[in-house]
């Protein structure tokens, strides 16, 4: 305390009753923000409505939050290259304001936005526009909102070299498309071969690719944010490669029923190449070339 007093950083009030008060100086503060008072007086939720009203024409949504009280927590709350997570997404102010703030400060932000398709109501506006359910509300504005922040870039001079990211994807939850493991209700040596012989191939009638592909990713701990994309000039094979840029890293896919013997040879896979395939495609042979060529994993 004394040492504050000596350096001139403790205010002593004129009133003998009055508390003294320390200076801050603002290189000395971890953030140049001031806290939100106890009651916020500059944003109505009456500006929520009004947002969706633009972006659909009428009342789409029942007391969507103003995109300006989410941008100034996610102001104060986060770092240029944070992630906000909102699991209640509801008409997407979250992802709206997320937006708007890496606008206002060259930001790089991501957002998850979480949300059942709870329906809308059957006799309401909304539903007889065609949106079904509350996460389709959430997506159309995320999109609009897209498409109102690209109009605004338009004819603007950059006078920084940086790009705008204003994409985003929609994931579904869904079953695994693996197989689970169900067991047999009786002591049976035949119901268990039979059962065993359902997971030669563990794969779900009916899987599709992209879907295998992304399960796949997410149990290698790839982000959602991570790319796919097919490989071009690999004869007799459909091969994919995922990369997850923030990780530096990336994998190849193979789903087809039967892996040829040319596409190993076509991808030229190392070591520290990750491949990842079905059990049935290989033979025993293609099995044990492939575990001393590269990283492999079967399906």
């Amino acid at each position: 305390m004394q040492e504050l007093i000596g350096a001139g950083c403790i205010l002593f009030p004129c009133d003998p009753k009055g508390r003294p008060r320390e200076k801050k100086f603002r290189k000395d503060l971890a953030n140049e923000y001031m806290s939100f008072p106890s009651i916020i007086h500059e944003v109505f939720t009456a500006q929520g409505t009004a947002e969706i009203r633009e972006f659909f024409g009428f009342q789409a949504y029942d007391f969507p939050k103003p995109s300006e009280l989410i941008r100034g927590f996610v102001e104060q709350g986060t770092g240029k290259d944070d992630v906000v997570l909102d699991f209640f997404a509801g008409s997407a102010s979250t992802a709206h304001a997320v937006f708007l703030q890496n606008r206002t400060d060259g930001g790089t932000r991501q957002c998850i936005c979480v949300q059942l398709p709870e329906p809308t109501g059957e006799q309401s506006e909304i539903r007889r526009q065609g949106f079904n359910t509350i996460a389709e509300i959430g997506k159309e504005r995320i999109r609009r909102v897209i498409k109102k922040l690209q109009s605004e870039a338009e004819g603007h001079l950059a006078f920084e070299d940086r790009s705008e990211d204003l994409g985003f994807r929609v994931f579904k939850l869904a079953e695994s498309n693996y197989r689970q493991w169900r067991g047999v209700g009786e002591r049976d040596g035949e119901k268990y071969a039979d059962e065993m012989d359902l997971f030669t191939d563990p794969l779900l009638p009916g899987w599709k690719p992209e879907h295998v592909i992304w399960e796949v990713a997410l149990k290698e701990g790839y982000g959602l944010s991570s790319t796919v994309e097919e490989r071009k000039g690999v004869k007799g094979n459909r091969v994919w490669r995922v990369s997850d840029a923030e990780r530096g890293q990336s994998f190849l896919i193979c789903l087809d029923d039967k892996l040829k013997a040319a596409t190993a040879q076509a991808l030229k896979l190392g070591k520290d190449d990750l491949f990842v395939c079905r059990d049935a495609a290989l033979t025993d042979e293609q099995a044990a070339n492939l575990a001393l060529t590269c990283k492999l994993k079967t399906i």
